[in-house]
């Protein structure tokens, strides 16, 4: 994930990931969360420079592998304790097979 803020503090800022299968593209609330929720947390402060974190979520519940073979749409869903301050860049989702 590569992230950056407008110059001030977003707070604390949270992403989980969410299976979308089934779900339209702009559903901003449904899916089934992937692991827990808020898997992932910083405090990026203010500085306007792209920063990068990384996480691995190969050791959530339920990381999988999933019972069927197919496609699978997942969604990152950021929140923020002032979310206008923090601006995703880039987010990569790997996934890998037995």
């Amino acid at each position: 994930m590569i992230y950056t803020t407008t110059g001030s503090d977003p707070g604390t800022v949270t992403l989980s990931l969410y299976d979308m299968t089934g779900a339209t593209y702009n559903d901003v609330s449904g899916g089934s969360l992937i692991g827990p929720a808020n898997m992932f947390t910083i405090t990026p402060g203010s500085s306007m420079m792209p920063q990068i974190q990384e996480v691995n979520t190969s050791t959530l519940t339920p990381a999988g592998p999933y019972p069927t073979v197919s496609n699978r749409s997942v969604a990152v869903r950021m929140t923020a304790t002032t979310p206008d301050c923090c601006i995703l860049l880039s987010v990569s989702i790997g996934f890998s097979t037995p």
